[in-house]
C-alpha cells in the first residue's frame, strides 16, 4: 500500500478514530492550551484514502477581517468563505470564552453565518494537502466556490470589500438557546430582536457583486433604527405569507467569473433574471406543547421587529436554524429541486412536464419505443401539434434537437449561445451557469466563452452541438422582400448545425480551446464476425481508428483467440476516447471486454446498415464525395484512391467500389467512422488529407521496421509483444493506484521536447523492437548523440521545445486552404461576432507553423558539422536535407517555399490586424497554392 493508505489503516484502529467512525464524522479535538491560546487555534480533520477520519494537529492562526478561510457549520461540509462584519451589528467576531466569527460563504448566491473559531481553517486552495476535506467529498458546488476563493486571495483588502453582498436581514445568526438567553439577560431586559422571515420585505433581487452597495452604505443601511413591538402570546397560529416573486432573483444569467465577458457585451443584451425555485418557508418547529405565538406583521413595513418572550425566542431560533441549514446544504446548486423541509412541491420546468419526453413514452424520430430492436436513442419524436405552438426560434431548436437528442446544443442567439430545457439543466449543473427568468429552463453565455464551456462539458463525456446563425436580421429582411414569407417560420433568421464534438472528434479549431494534452484521443470502430466452432472460439475483427486532431486513419482486420488478446493489446496501445460498435454483432466476450477495459470511455452502438455502413456503402460515399481529388470541382472520370485504400480494394472492380475479400470487416469499420464524421460535419476536412495506414498486430509475421532483415532474423516477430496485462503489471504507461503516469516507466524515460515526439515515443515504448539490427541502429544513434558537445545538444533541445505541434498544425493549415470547405460547410455561412478574434487566431496558427518549419531547418543545420563523424545511419537519414520530392529519404528542403512566405505579406501587420494583405505582385491563388504544397510535402515526407 502507499504510505498514506498504511497510515489510514493504522489510524482506523485507534480509539479516537473508532469513536469518530461511529459518529459518522471526524472527531474534533482541542489542544491542551490556555483559553487565550485556544482562541487563536483551529483544529480540523480529514479523511485518508480509505475514508477513515484522521485528526490533524492544531493549526495556530491569527484571524482578521477579510481573511479567506475554510469554515464549517456543524453537520455540513467545509466551505470556503471570507470573514466579514455582520450587516446588523457591524462586528466580525463575538464571544469571549467561545469565539465566533461572521463569515460570508462563497457561492451562487452567497450566504452568511456565525462559525465557531475551532471550525475555521486557513484557505490555501482546493489542492492543498492541508485542506480540511478529502478529494472524494468535493462536489461541483464546492469546486466552484473554491475558484471564487482563489480569485479573492489575489485581491487587495479594498477589492475584497466589493465582494461583500448585503444579504436580507431575515438570515439571522444560528445560535444555541443558552447563548441567546444569556445575551437577553445581560441587555437590561432588552431582548434580542428576532424577526420571522416573512415580516421583513425582501429586497427586490439580491444584487450581484457588480451591483452591490458600497461598504459604507451597507453598514449605514444595516444600522437603521427599528421599532419594537411586543407580541402577545395568545395570538392565533402564524401562517407564513406567500413568498415574494422577486425572492432570490439575480441580475444576470452568467456566473460571476464571467463578469469581464459580460461587460463587453452588456450593451447588446437585456438583463435577465434567474428563475427562482419555489420553496415554502419552513414553519416554526413546535417546542413541547406550546402553540406557535407569532403573528404576521408584514403590513407594518420592513423596519418593524418583534420583541418576543423566551418561549417565542426559542421557537424562532429553531425556525432560523432550519432556514440556515437549508441555505448551507451540501449541494446548494439551483438545479437540485429535491424535497426540502417544506411539504410544498418544487416547481417543474416545462420539459419535465412534456409527455413525449417521459420515460417509457419517449419515441425515436421514426416512432419506435425503447423496447423496439431498432430504437434509436440519439433521436426523439416531437409531435407536430406541440411544434406548431412554439415560437419560430424554438421550432428551430426542437427541429435540431429531434435529430440530436443525445447532444447538448449551444444555440446561437445574437452574440450569445443559449441552452434550453434539458440542455440548460446540464449547463447549470456542470458549468455553474444560472437560470434565466421564464417558465422553461434557460441559460446562456457569450460567444467568446464557447471554447472554455464546451471543453468542460466534453471532458465530462458530453456530446456538444454548435448551432450558428447563418443570417443577420438585415439578410432576413432582404430574403423576405425578394422571395416572400410563406409563414411565420420564414420570419426568423436561419440557423444551421455547424459542429458536433465529442472526446473522439476534437479538431481544436479557432473556436475551441487550446490542446493541453499531447497524447492522441482516438475515435475507434469495431465489428466482429465469429469463426467456426472448430477453431476454439476465435473471432475475426475489423477495426478502424483515427485521431481527428491529426487526421491519420488506421485500418485493420485480424483473427483473434477466445481471450481477445490482439484486441486487448490494440486497446492498450491506442487508447480510444470514443468507441463505435455494431449493435447485435459483438459477442458476449467482446462486450465484457469493452465494459471492463473501457469503463470510462464513450461507447455508442450503431444500427447495422443505416449507421454502421458496410464496405460497399462506405466506398460509394467516399467516391461520390470526391474527397481525394483536391479542390477540383469537375466531375472526376476516375477515382484517385490513396495508395493504402487502393490496396484494400478488389482488383476485379475497375470502379473501385468493391472491397477485397480479406478486408470486408476492416472497410466496414471505416464505414462506421465515415458515418460518425459525416454526422459531426468533419468528413471533408479529415478525408481530404488522404492519410491512411494499415494496422497489423504486433505478433503478425510482417513488420514495417525490419522488412529488409526478416530473412536473416530467425524469429517471426519483429517486436516484443506487450499486451494490456503486461503494460499494467509492469506499470509502463499507468500506475496501479490511480492510473496516472506518476512513477511509471513512461514518466522516467519520456524526455521528449515536442508533442509529436511524445506520441511517437509512446508507440515505441509499447512495441520495443526485438530485431538485433533495429536495436543496434538505435543504440548507435544514442552513442552519437552522447558524443556531441553538451552545449550543442542543449541548444538543440531548447529549439525543439519552442516548436509547435506541427502534426496538428498541418491539419489546421490544410483546412484553412480548402476551397471546397469554404464554399459548402455551414461554418462558412455562420455569422460570428468575434470574427476578428478568430481571424487573428488563424493567422497566428499559420505564422507559428511557418516559424516552426524554419526552426526545424535551423535544428538540422546545427548538426551539419558533426554529421560526418556519425556512424548511425538512422541519424544521418534524419539530419540530411534532401530535395522536396517524394523519392529521396531525409528531411525535405523547405527553404525555397518558406522564403516565399517571408516576403509574400507583412507578418506583424497580419498578426496585429487579423488580415493578410499580399504584397505587390503576389496573387492570392499562388499564395494558397504555395501553402497547400508546403503542407502536403511535409506530411508525405515526415
Amino acid at each position: 500500500f502507499p504510505m498514506s493508505a498504511t497510515k489510514g489503516i493504522l489510524s482506523y484502529f485507534s480509539p479516537a478514530s473508532n469513536e469518530a467512525a461511529k459518529r459518522g464524522r471526524s472527531k474534533v479535538t482541542e489542544s491542551r492550551t490556555s483559553p487565550r491560546d485556544r482562541e487563536e487555534t483551529c483544529v480540523t480533520s480529514q479523511s485518508d484514502n480509505f475514508g477513515t477520519p484522521i485528526s490533524r494537529a492544531p493549526v495556530r492562526v491569527s484571524l482578521n477581517e477579510f481573511d479567506i478561510v475554510w469554515a464549517q457549520i456543524e453537520g455540513h461540509p467545509w466551505w470556503p468563505g471570507m470573514i466579514t462584519e455582520h450587516p446588523g451589528t457591524g462586528q466580525s467576531k463575538k464571544g469571549l470564552k467561545i469565539r465566533y466569527w461572521h463569515m460570508q460563504f462563497f457561492g451562487d448566491p452567497p450566504t452568511r453565518g456565525w462559525v465557531q473559531e475551532k471550525y475555521i481553517h486557513p484557505f490555501s486552495g482546493l489542492n492543498d494537502e492541508n485542506a480540511p476535506l478529502s478529494v472524494k467529498s468535493v462536489t461541483s458546488d464546492i469546486r466552484a466556490a473554491c475558484q471564487e476563493a482563489d480569485r479573492a486571495i489575489g485581491m487587495t483588502e479594498s477589492q475584497r470589500q466589493d465582494l461583500i453582498v448585503f444579504l436580507p436581514s431575515d438570515e439571522e445568526d444560528m445560535e444555541t438557546e443558552e447563548t441567546r438567553m444569556k445575551e437577553q439577560i445581560e441587555s437590561d431586559g432588552e431582548e434580542e430582536e428576532i424577526v420571522p422571515s416573512n415580516m421583513k420585505k425582501r429586497r427586490d433581487g439580491r444584487k450581484r457583486r457588480s451591483g452591490a452597495l458600497s461598504w459604507d452604505e451597507k453598514k449605514k443601511q444595516a444600522k437603521r433604527r427599528k421599532r419594537v413591538i411586543v407580541e402577545d402570546e395568545s395570538e392565533d397560529e402564524y401562517q407564513p405569507a406567500a413568498k415574494s416573486s422577486s425572492d432570490g432573483d439575480l441580475s444576470e444569467g452568467v456566473p460571476s467569473d464571467n463578469s469581464a465577458e459580460m461587460e463587453a457585451t452588456a450593451k447588446t443584451r437585456k438583463k435577465k433574471t434567474v428563475k427562482p425555485i419555489k420553496q415554502a418557508t419552513p414553519k416554526p418547529l413546535a417546542m413541547g406543547s406550546d402553540e406557535d405565538d407569532t403573528k404576521d406583521f408584514s403590513s407594518l413595513g420592513s423596519d418593524v421587529v418583534v420583541k418576543k418572550s423566551p418561549s417565542a425566542a426559542v421557537q424562532a431560533s429553531a425556525k432560523v436554524a432550519a432556514q440556515t441549514l437549508l441555505k448551507f446544504s451540501c449541494s446548494p446548486s439551483q438545479t437540485e429541486r429535491s424535497k426540502s423541509v417544506s411539504s410544498e412541491p418544487a416547481e417543474l420546468f416545462l420539459h419535465e412536464t412534456l409527455s413525449f419526453l417521459q420515460d417509457g413514452k419517449r419515441r425515436d424520430k421514426t416512432g419506435h419505443l425503447p423496447l423496439h430492436p431498432e430504437f434509436n436513442p440519439k433521436t426523439v419524436y416531437v409531435p407536430a401539434d406541440f411544434l406548431k405552438q412554439q415560437t419560430p426560434g424554438m421550432q428551430q431548436w426542437w427541429t435540431v434537437k429531434s435529430d440530436n437528442f443525445d447532444t447538448v446544443l449551444f444555440f446561437k442567439v445574437g452574440k450569445f449561445y443559449e441552452l434550453y430545457h434539458m440542455d440548460a439543466v446540464i449547463g447549470v449543473k456542470e458549468l455553474g451557469l444560472l437560470y434565466m427568468k421564464g417558465k422553461f429552463a434557460h441559460a446562456g453565455f457569450p460567444e467568446i466563452s464557447f471554447g472554455r464551456y464546451s471543453d468542460s462539458l466534453i471532458e465530462k463525456g458530453y456530446k456538444i452541438g454548435r448551432v450558428e446563425q447563418t443570417e443577420t436580421p438585415q439578410m432576413m429582411e432582404e430574403r423576405i422582400k425578394k422571395y416572400g414569407a410563406s409563414g411565420r417560420t420564414d420570419r426568423v433568421v436561419r440557423r444551421e448545425l455547424c459542429a458536433v464534438v465529442t472526446k473522439g472528434t476534437r479538431t481544436y479549431g479557432v473556436l475551441d480551446g487550446d490542446c493541453s494534452d499531447s497524447s492522441g484521443a482516438y475515435l475507434m470502430a469495431i465489428t466482429e464476425k465469429p469463426c467456426s466452432d472448430v477453431t476454439g472460439g476465435e473471432s475475426l475483427y475489423g477495426v478502424c481508428f483515427v485521431d481527428t486532431s491529426i487526421g491519420q486513419f488506421h485500418i485493420g482486420q485480424f483473427a483473434d483467440d477466445r481471450q481477445c488478446s490482439r484486441l486487448r493489446t490494440l486497446l492498450a496501445h491506442y487508447s480510444p476516447a470514443h468507441v463505435l460498435y455494431e449493435r447485435g454483432r459483438l459477442l458476449e466476450k467482446t462486450i465484457q471486454l469493452l465494459q471492463g477495459s473501457l469503463a470510462t470511455v464513450i461507447k455508442e452502438s450503431l444500427l447495422s446498415g443505416s449507421e454502421f455502413w458496410d464496405a460497399r456503402k462506405a466506398l460509394k460515399f467516399l467516391a461520390e464525395g470526391n474527397y481525394f481529388n483536391g479542390d477540383s470541382t469537375d466531375t472526376p472520370t476516375k477515382i484517385h484512391w490513396p495508395d493504402v485504400l487502393q490496396s484494400l480494394l478488389s482488383e476485379s472492380d475497375s470502379l473501385g467500389l468493391t472491397a477485397h475479400d480479406d478486408w470486408l470487416l476492416g472497410l466496414s469499420a471505416l464505414g462506421a467512422i465515415t458515418w460518425c464524421l459525416n454526422k459531426c460535419l468533419l468528413v471533408e476536412e479529415i478525408f481530404s488529407l488522404a492519410n491512411f495506414t494499415i494496422y497489423k498486430p504486433l505478433d503478425s509475421h510482417s513488420s514495417s521496421d525490419a522488412d529488409d532483415h526478416q530473412r536473416s532474423f530467425p524469429s517471426p516477430h519483429q517486436h516484443l509483444i506487450l499486451d494490456d496485462v503486461t503494460l499494467g503489471n509492469l506499470e509502463i504507461l499507468g500506475n496501479s493506484w490511480d492510473g496516472s503516469t506518476s512513477g511509471t516507466l513512461m514518466e522516467i524515460l519520456d524526455h521528449c521536447s515536442t508533442a509529436f515526439g511524445k506520441r511517437l515515443f509512446k508507440q515505441w515504448l509499447c512495441a520495443p523492437p526485438c530485431h538485433p539490427d533495429v536495436i543496434n541502429g538505435r543504440l548507435d544513434a544514442v552513442e552519437d548523440l552522447m558524443a556531441l558537445p553538451s552545449s550543442l545538444t542543449a541548444g538543440a533541445r531548447t529549439m525543439l521545445k519552442s516548436l509547435p505541434d506541427l502534426e496538428r498544425q498541418l491539419r489546421k493549415i490544410h483546412i484553412l486552404g480548402s476551397v471546397s470547405r469554404s464554399q459548402n460547410h455551414p461554418d462558412s455561412r455562420a455569422i460570428m461576432y468575434e470574427e476578428m478574434t478568430y481571424s487573428k487566431k488563424k493567422i497566428g496558427d499559420l505564422l507559428s507553423t511557418l516559424e516552426g518549419f524554419s526552426k526545424a531547418e535551423e535544428i538540422i543545420g546545427v548538426f551539419d558539422a558533426s554529421l560526418r563523424d556519425m556512424k548511425s545511419s538512422l541519424l544521418k537519414s534524419v539530419l540530411t536535407v534532401t530535395s522536396p520530392d517524394l523519392t529521396c529519404p531525409g528531411f525535405p528542403k523547405l527553404s525555397n517555399k518558406l522564403s516565399f512566405f517571408e516576403t509574400a505579406f507583412n507578418h506583424e501587420l497580419a498578426r496585429r490586424e487579423g488580415v493578410i494583405k499580399p504584397a505587390k505582385g503576389v496573387h492570392c491563388r499562388k499564395f494558397l497554392g504555395a501553402a497547400c504544397s508546403c503542407c502536403c510535402c511535409v506530411r508525405c515526407k515526415c
